[in-house]
């Protein structure tokens, strides 16, 4: 046989047998649809994603996540204390920040330098607080100690400006919306609205570095909630009023490069109060508002981001019975795609970021079989396409 073509037909082969073990010998054709979950362990809910639990038996959760510049993930979470894990080579770290009990958000963001940055509540003194981390190990501030009282825990959402400089949007004392960002050494706060229950709360910064608010307000007159936007210009704080009335938890909020509004959230009908029904999208253009429901029998939380080409991602959780889990959401050319994270019942708080090739990775709240709380980590690695190389 001419040498030439006996090369290429043993290339033919090994790509036909490279194509045979992916698709049968593969990890999820090999664990099956039954798994067993250990602190640590990974497995395959699909060809594509991969599942790592991280902490078992954990009081508490909430986690959020943020990738460094290395792609490596970086989880914040609560478990007898606020605890920060992150990921150097094979291993995962995991230290105390504080020793804090309780705090119904928690929110990370890391900055050029991959410093974490997190905003936290101390629920048992009221306060709110900010961490950050330098060579001396952690500067732990009180930002505010004029929390309600009433309410007694809070939520937030945390963000870094362009000089890596943080911006917080938080429940406030009278259960108002309040803003606080560093300037120097020094904090500003300021009070956006005192008028009703701001909660569910989702903070962006334009590419002029000024703040855009969503979040759930409830009217304690009235008894009922909606979805809100608020923005900050040279002229002050406004309130768009022609966003429609949606009734909405599980809020997040990403600007475009136009620094129009989009939001996701989860839509509440008002014959099931209690029941959290659709993952619905909202978002501004220069003819308005539109809005649109993406998916049913959804959870309470959602997560949502641009990736670097301007394609929108969200996390989410489904409450479905016949099909549980954390779902992923993205935006392609031909509209919404949706795909199964991990399809285990009762999983909550999904914490969505992308890393440099767009990929997807979350970090969620779930429960084994025993009712055991678990912290874990999902991702969607690139899968590169590998030739054998042949020598002659």
């Amino acid at each position: 046989m001419n040498p030439i073509k006996r090369s290429g037909a043993y290339t033919l082969f090994l790509l036909l047998l490279i194509l045979f073990l992916s698709v049968f010998l593969s990890p999820a054709r090999v664990l099956g649809s039954k798994r067993s979950w250990r602190p640590g362990s990974m497995a395959l809910t699909s060809p594509s994603w991969r599942i790592m639990t991280l902490a078992t038996g954990i009081s508490h959760c909430y986690p959020s996540l943020a990738l460094d510049t290395r792609n490596r993930p970086h989880i914040i979470y609560l478990d007898d204390g606020l605890q920060y894990a992150y990921k150097e080579g094979e291993g995962w770290h995991v230290e105390t920040v504080d020793k804090v009990y309780w705090s119904e958000e928690i929110s990370l963001a890391l900055d050029a330098f991959d410093t974490p940055h997190i905003a936290y509540f101390d629920s048992d003194k009221k306060i709110l607080k900010y961490a950050y981390k330098d060579d001396d190990g952690w500067d732990i501030q009180t930002i505010d100690s004029d929390i309600s009282a009433t309410l007694g825990v809070s939520t937030m959402s945390l963000t870094l400006d362009a000089d890596d400089a943080p911006h917080i949007a938080y429940t406030g004392a009278s259960k108002g919306l309040k803003y606080a960002h560093k300037m120097g050494d020094d904090w500003q706060i300021e009070v956006v609205t005192i008028a009703g229950e701001a909660n569910h709360i989702s903070l962006a910064l334009d590419s002029n570095g000024w703040p855009h608010i969503s979040y759930k307000y409830q009217s304690d007159d009235e008894g009922k909630f909606g979805l809100k936007y608020v923005y900050k210009d040279n002229d002050g704080w406004h309130t768009d009023s022609t966003l429609p009335y949606i009734r909405a938890v599980g809020i997040s909020l990403a600007l475009d490069d136009a620094n129009q509004p989009h939001i996701s959230y989860i839509k509440v009908t008002p014959a099931h109060p209690g029941v959290y029904l659709d993952l619905g999208y909202a978002y501004r253009d220069d003819s308005g508002w539109h809005t649109e429901i993406l998916d049913n029998d959804t959870g309470e939380m959602t997560s949502m981001l641009f990736d670097h080409a301007g394609r929108l991602h969200i996390s989410y959780t489904s409450w479905d019975d016949q099909n549980p889990g954390i779902k992923y959401a993205y935006r392609d050319g031909e509209g919404w795609q949706i795909e199964f994270v991990d399809p285990s019942p009762d999983t909550y708080f999904p914490s969505l970021a992308l890393d440099d090739a767009n990929q997807p990775h979350v970090s969620y709240t779930s429960f084994d079989d025993n009712g055991v709380r678990l912290l874990r980590y999902a991702w969607k690695p690139t899968t590169p396409l590998y030739l054998p190389f042949i020598m002659r």
